[in-house]
């Protein structure tokens, strides 16, 4: 009987490596309103699972210690319901009244906006871009200069409570997000001030509490110093959710 020679063992194709799983593009679409109430939703408001998971503990509660009685399972359902409702209608006011229509109120212009909100970091906080943020000032004046500078700071050290505490190594080797830090100016330039950091979409809510609060209060209190932001973002993301990265790139 004549024996056949065994085949040889192909070698599967190398694996796409873990890195480039977690990249992708993201074009802004800018049809979209920039300050519909999704943009104010995803940046301002906290997440609603804790409120939701705590009302439906007490309408399990107040129906067994009332000896499982249907109408008191109504009852407390019907203000899970109405207090759903209020608080519908609450974060819709607010938008209406103070969100939608913000940048013409602030005194000073604003570019790259729109650029910033109309991508998917928005809808997915597990998703991170890396932006740029560029205050020009009027003058060049110190004094105003470290005004705008100190709140900047401010800025940066509240956006690493966005940065939440994960061990990224076994996905990429290294954390590739980067912290927010303000670039050095040469000497004597008080003309300028640039942020460069990562942002998902709780950090672009801080962005635009420091557009909206913080750089208009100086402007009201040192003349005017901030005259435009420029705001431009990188094309590329990267996702820090292992359980999505296999659908992007």
């Amino acid at each position: 009987m004549e024996e056949t020679e065994p085949k040889a063992q192909t070698d599967s194709p190398p694996e796409k490596s873990k890195k480039s799983k977690h990249k992708g593009i993201s074009k802004p679409d800018l049809t979209l309103n920039p300050d519909r109430y999704a943009v104010f939703k995803a940046t301002l408001i906290p997440n609603d699972s804790f409120f939701a998971y705590t009302l439906v503990a007490l309408i399990a509660a107040a129906g067994f210690l009332s000896g499982e009685k249907w109408s008191t399972y109504l009852l407390v359902g019907g203000i899970f319901v109405g207090l759903i409702v209020l608080k519908w209608l609450i974060q819709h006011a607010i938008h209406l009244l103070f969100f939608r229509g913000w940048r013409e109120k602030i005194g000073y212009q604003i570019d790259g906006w729109e650029n910033l909100v109309n991508r998917n970091i928005l809808s997915d906080s597990l998703c991170w871009a890396k932006v740029t943020i560029e205050v020009f000032l009027n003058g060049n004046d110190e004094n105003q200069f470290m005004g705008v500078k100190t709140y900047l700071k401010t800025f940066c050290d509240k956006t690493k409570k966005a940065f939440y505490s994960r061990d990224l190594d076994d996905v990429f080797g290294f954390d590739p997000r980067d912290n927010w830090e303000i670039e050095k100016n040469p000497d004597g330039d008080f003309k300028k001030l640039t942020a460069k950091g990562s942002a998902n979409a709780e950090v672009i809510g801080k962005i635009y509490k420091l557009l909206k609060v913080n750089l208009p209060y100086l402007n009201r209190k040192y003349q005017n110093p901030v005259q435009k932001v420029l705001i431009t973002v990188d094309d590329h993301y990267i996702t820090t959710d292992v359980r999505i990265s296999s659908t992007i790139g």
